[in-house]
C-alpha cells in the first residue's frame, strides 16, 4: 500500500531525471493506483525514450519480455533467473545454455540458478555478482531488462529468502554499474509495505539520489508499523541452507558452461 505516495514523498519533483531518461511522475500522486496504472506509464515513457534515441526495439514472446537488437539479422538474448529450487540434483536443474528458436532468427539463452531456502545478503551477492559479470562479458548486451521481484525479501508472506532491503538494492546497483541502457520493472512481493520500501530505495539508486532512511509522513504511514525506517531488520523465518560449498558447485558449473561461448 502507498507505493506511489511513498515515492512521491521522497521525490517531490515532477520528474525523475537520470543521465539519459526523464520520467514524468505527476500521475504518481494518485496514490495506490500507481502499482497498476502508473507503473505501465513509467515503463512506456522509458521504452519510448530508449526507442527514440537508439536502434533497439522491444518484443514479447510467450513467457517474458525480452530485448532484441534490430541492427543484426540474428537476435541473441540471455535470460538469467535466480530462483528457489527444491531439488538436490544441481546439474540436472541448472538449465544453462538452453538454445531455442523462439521465433525466426531469434536465439534464446537461459541460465537458471537454483537456490535453497533462506539465502541471505552475503550468500546472494557471492553467487549473483560473479555470474552476472560473466554473462555481461560473454554476451555484451546493449540493453538490460531487470525484474526486481521483492518476494526474496525477508518476512515475505510467500517467499523463503532472507534478503534485506539494502541487499536487494545492492543487486540493482551492481547491474547499473555496467552502464547499459536499463528497463527496470517490478515483480513478486507479497508483504506490501516492504515492497514499497524496496522499490523506493531502488528508485533512488537508479537515479542517483540519496534519500533519508526514515520514511516521510504519508497517508499510509500506519501500514509501516512498527517502524518507519526504510531498512528494517527482518526476522529470519528460514535458515540459510545455501552453504558455501553448494554455491561454489552451482557457480562453478555455470561458469564452465559460459566459458564455452
Amino acid at each position: 500500500p502507498g507505493t506511489g505516495t511513498l515515492l512521491t514523498n521522497y521525490f517531490s519533483k515532477d520528474k525523475l531525471t537520470t543521465d539519459s531518461n526523464t520520467i514524468d511522475i505527476k500521475d504518481l500522486k494518485s496514490e495506490y493506483p500507481f502499482v497498476k496504472k502508473n507503473t505501465e506509464n513509467v515503463i512506456k515513457n522509458v521504452t519510448e525514450n530508449v526507442m527514440k534515441n537508439d536502434t533497439e526495439n522491444f518484443m514479447k514472446n510467450d513467457t517474458e519480455n525480452v530485448v532484441k537488437n534490430v541492427t543484426t539479422n540474428v537476435v541473441k538474448n540471455v535470460t538469467e533467473n535466480f530462483m528457489k529450487n527444491d531439488t538436490e540434483n544441481v546439474v540436472k536443474n541448472v538449465t544453462t545454455n538452453v538454445v531455442k528458436n523462439v521465433t525466426k532468427n531469434v536465439v534464446k539463452n537461459v541460465i537458471n540458478v537454483p537456490l535453497r531456502n533462506g539465502i541471505d545478503d552475503w550468500s546472494y551477492k557471492y553467487i549473483f555478482q560473479p555470474i552476472v559479470s560473466n554473462v555481461m562479458r560473454k554476451f555484451e548486451p546493449s540493453v538490460i531488462v531487470l525484474q526486481c521481484g521483492a518476494d526474496s525479501l525477508g518476512e515475505d508472506r510467500l517467499g523463503c529468502f532472507n534478503l534485506s532491503v539494502q541487499g536487494h538494492g545492492e543487486c540493482v546497483e551492481f547491474v547499473k554499474s555496467f552502464n547499459k541502457k536499463m528497463l527496470v520493472v517490478g515483480g513478486g512481493g507479497y508483504t506490501l509495505h516492504n515492497v514499497a520500501r524496496a522499490w523506493t530505495y531502488e528508485t533512488s539508486l537508479l537515479i542517483g539520489q540519496e534519500i533519508s532512511p526514515e520514511i516521510p509522513p504519508c497517508p499510509y504511514s500506519d501500514f509501516f508499523f512498527p517502524t518507519n525506517n526504510l531498512f528494517p531488520d527482518f526476522r529470519k523465518r528460514h535458515e540459510n541452507e545455501n552453504t558455501k560449498s553448494y554455491l561454489d558447485s552451482i557457480s562453478g558449473y555455470i561458469h564452465n558452461i559460459l566459458d564455452r561461448f
